[in-house]
C-alpha cells in the first residue's frame, strides 16, 4: 500500500527517476520533504529482495520550488525554512541483478521505526540509450558537479555495455586515386583546409607510397571536399578514398575508417599532428616489432616552438610532466611502456585493437578516447609506447565550445578512466 500518501505526518517523498543497469546498479534522483528530521533511512526494495539503502549515499540538491509547493499544505504549517531548500538528491546503489517480474517499492523507515511505502516505477537501462534522460536530470551548474559525478553518475554508467562498433551509414568509399596503399591511415576530417598541410608534408617521401589515407567526414561537412579531393590527390600524388558516415562523435568516424582496413597494422592520424621529416612510418614500424608484443607506439608531438606536447612520460596531454618543456629534455633510447597513446597520432597492430574492443569503447565523449583505448589494450595484455626515433609537430588545438553538457560529459569520462590512474602513475604496466 501507498502508505506515504496517506500519512498525516510532514513527511513526502518522490523519485523524478530512478535508472537500473543490467547487472543492477541503481541511479535515483527524487526528493524528500522531511523538515522534522523523522526519516532515519530512505531504501529502495523489491520483492524478488533488493535492499538498497540511499541516505548514507546521496547528494542533496537544492529544490526550492518543495518550499513553495508545500506552504499551503497543513501538515508543513510553519515547518518549511525559506533558507533550506536542500530537499534533492541524486544516489547511487549498487542493487541486485534484476528478475524482471518483481515489483519495486521505495521504505522510508522512520526515528521511531515505523515504515512508509511508496510503490516505483524503474526504468530499465540495457544500453546507453538512456543517456539524454539520464543526463537531463543532472544539475549541469551544482558546485558539487564533480562529487555527483565521481559518486553516482560515473559508478552508475560503467555497468553500462560499452557502445557499439557503429559503422551503419557509411556510404561505399570513394575512390581518390588510381590504386591503394598497403597501411591504412584514419583520417577523421573535418574541414578541407586542415588536411592540406599534411597532404604537402607527405607529397613524394617513402609514406607516399605507402599509406592508404581514409578520409572519414561527415556528410554535412564533405559536400565541396568531396569535388575537391580527387584533384588534390592526384596533385600530391597521394593515394587514398573518401567515406561519408551521418556519425558526428570522432568514435564513430573512426571505427568506419578502421573497417576499411586489411593491413596487419594502421594508422589513426589526426590532422593537427604533422610529420618533421619523411622516413617516420619505417622508423614507428620497426620500433614497434622490436618490442617483443603488439601494442600501440606514438611519436613525440612538439610544438612550433619545440616545446613538448606528448612525450609519453607516464601521462599524456595537460598533465604530462614534461608539457611545456624543451624537446631536450626528454630521455632517448628505445620506447619505454607509457599510460596511453596520442590522440593525434599512433600506429598500433589491428588485431590488438580488435581484441581491444576496437577503437570506440566505454567513454561518452572523445576527448578521453585514447586514454580509453590504452586501458582496454593493456586489459587484453598488450603494450603502449612512445616514440624516441619519430618527432612529429603538433598544432595548436582548435578552441571548443563551451557547452555544459559536453564539459559533463568529459567530467564523467574523466571519472571512468581515474580509477586506472593509479597504476599508470607508479609505472606498473600490465
Amino acid at each position: 500500500m501507498d502508505t506515504l500518501a496517506l500519512t498525516t505526518l510532514p513527511i513526502a517523498a518522490a523519485f523524478d527517476s530512478v535508472f537500473q543497469a543490467p547487472s543492477g546498479g541503481l541511479l535515483a534522483m527524487g526528493w524528500l520533504l522531511d523538515p522534522l528530521r523523522q526519516v532515519e533511512r530512505v531504501i529502495v526494495k523489491s520483492t524478488a529482495g533488493l535492499y538498497a539503502p540511499l541516505q548514507d549515499c546521496w547528494n542533496p540538491l537544492p529544490r526550492a520550488d518543495l518550499n513553495q509547493g508545500f506552504a499551503g499544505d497543513p501538515r508543513f504549517s510553519r515547518l518549511l525554512d525559506p533558507a533550506d531548500t536542500l530537499h534533492g538528491f541524486v544516489a547511487f546503489a549498487t542493487g541486485s541483478f534484476r528478475r524482471g517480474d518483481e515489483e519495486f517499492y521505495l521504505e522510508l523507515v522512520l526515528a521511531d521505526k515505523s515504515c512508509l511505502f511508496h510503490p516505483l516505477k524503474i526504468t530499465g537501462a540495457e544500453g546507453r540509450e538512456m543517456l539524454p534522460q539520464i543526463l537531463a536530470a543532472l544539475p549541469l551548474h551544482d558546485p558539487a558537479q564533480d562529487r555527483i559525478v565521481d559518486d553516482m553518475v560515473a559508478p552508475f554508467l560503467a555497468q553500462l555495455p560499452a557502445r557499439p562498433r557503429r559503422t551503419r551509414g557509411a556510404q561505399r568509399p570513394i575512390p581518390l586515386s588510381e590504386t591503394a596503399g598497403n597501411i591504412t591511415a584514419v583520417v577523421p576530417l573535418d574541414r578541407l583546409d586542415h588536411l592540406q598541410p599534411m597532404m604537402a608534408l607527405l607529397s613524394g617521401t617513402p609514406e607516399a607510397e605507402r599509406l592508404d589515407l581514409a578520409i572519414v567526414m561527415t556528410r554535412a561537412g564533405a559536400g565541396e571536399a568531396a569535388r575537391r579531393l580527387p584533384d588534390l590527390f592526384s596533385f600530391y600524388g597521394i593515394r587514398g578514398r573518401l567515406l561519408i558516415v551521418d556519425q558526428t562523435d570522432l568514435g564513430a568516424r573512426i571505427e568506419a575508417g578502421l573497417a576499411l582496413a586489411t593491413a596487419a597494422r594502421v594508422l589513426i592520424w589526426q590532422p593537427s599532428a604533422l610529420p618533421m621529416a619523411p622516413g617516420w612510418l619505417d622508423v614507428l614500424e620497426s620500433e614497434l616489432e622490436g618490442l617483443g608484443r603488439p601494442g600501440l607506439i606514438s611519436p613525440t608531438l612538439v610544438y612550433e616552438d619545440g616545446s613538448i606536447f606528448y612525450g609519453g612520460d607516464g601521462v599524456v596531454g595537460d598533465n604530462a610532466p614534461m608539457l611545456g618543456y624543451p624537446r631536450g629534455w626528454l630521455t632517448g633510447g628505445a620506447p619505454r611502456p607509457m599510460a596511453a597513446g596520442a590522440a593525434q597520432l599512433a600506429l598500433i597492430d589491428h588485431q590488438a585493437m580488435a581484441r581491444a574492443g576496437g577503437f570506440a569503447g566505454r567513454l561518452y565523449s572523445d576527448g578521453l578516447a585514447h586514454r580509453d583505448l590504452a586501458s582496454r589494450l593493456h586489459e587484453q595484455g598488450f603494450g603502449t609506447w612512445p616514440s624516441r626515433g619519430v618527432d612529429f609537430w603538433m598544432l595548436e588545438d582548435l578552441p571548443r565550445a563551451a557547452d555544459a553538457m559536453a564539459a559533463l560529459l568529459e567530467r564523467i569520462d574523466s571519472a571512468l578512466v581515474g580509477k586506472t590512474a593509479g597504476m599508470f602513475s607508479t609505472g606498473r604496466f600490465p
